[in-house]
């Protein structure tokens, strides 16, 4: 994991896996089985997001990742997360 707290959307050049962590959906839980699971996890540099990074920028800048399986858990809690974090503030 990189120092101190900054985390960076995983990827894996081995496995050739990225690893795309939406907000509210486990992601945290996701991110440390893979490090557990994954000896070459690395980290994308120089993204806004950090972790939460979107897919299209990160694939911008890192054209190379194009062909990589894209790894994304979506969940329905998300949405009603995101609605009643706008609705009560």
């Amino acid at each position: 994991m990189p120092t101190g707290s900054v985390r960076r959307m995983m990827v894996s050049h081995e496995r050739r896996v990225l690893f795309v962590h939406v907000q509210k959906t486990g992601g945290s839980t996701i991110d440390r089985m893979l490090e557990e699971a994954i000896p070459d996890v690395a980290y994308l540099q120089g993204l806004r997001g950090g972790r939460h990074a979107r897919l299209a920028p990160a694939l911008k800048a890192h054209p190379e990742l194009k062909e990589y399986f894209k790894a994304v858990r979506v969940a329905q809690e998300h949405v009603a997360s995101t609605y009643l974090v706008g609705m009560l503030g």
